[in-house]
């Protein structure tokens, strides 16, 4: 089992699934040229600090339909969700081979409580996973938090 892997799929619940509409949205015609200019990118949001706040559920929904549906996703949504991933783990390490998150507050990383909140039980459900991977004895590979990794939500 590769925690890589994991790891992605269960960072925001959907992080695969945001990348993979990201690029779908990229490679499809632009039909409302205005509407791109207004939607800042995942930099963006990352740079300027801008309060972030986004319905987990509703953008998994909204995700897992516009894939079955051959359609595209609100790209606003996903650079926002792509943002707060970005500044969430950019205050994550690994230690004795456990995420460890070094704040404790929505205000540190100015998102929404509710955000906040899916990213912190989405960690532990990593670390959980982790742990029981490790005591049945199965060989995983704990990556680092690094900026290759940062680097890649921002496309």
């Amino acid at each position: 089992m590769k925690i890589t892997n994991q790891f992605i799929i269960l960072s925001f619940g959907l992080a695969c699934l945001l990348c993979s509409c990201q690029s779908e949205k990229n490679s499809q015609p632009q039909e409302a040229p205005s509407l791109e200019i207004a939607t800042k990118t995942t930099q963006e949001y990352v740079e300027d600090n801008t309060f972030i706040d986004v319905d987990v559920k509703c953008l998994a929904k909204d995700i897992t339909s516009s894939i079955s549906n051959n359609q595209t996703a609100d790209a606003e949504q996903i650079a926002k969700a792509k943002a707060a991933l970005y500044r969430f783990y950019s205050h994550v390490q690994l230690v004795d081979g456990i995420y460890k998150c070094d704040i404790s507050k929505a205000a540190d990383i100015n998102v929404s409580d509710d955000v906040f909140k899916v990213l912190l039980a989405n960690l532990d459900e990593m670390n959980a996973a982790i742990t029981k991977a490790q005591k049945e004895g199965k060989s995983i590979e704990v990556k680092k938090i690094d900026q290759e990794y940062l680097n890649q939500l921002l496309k």
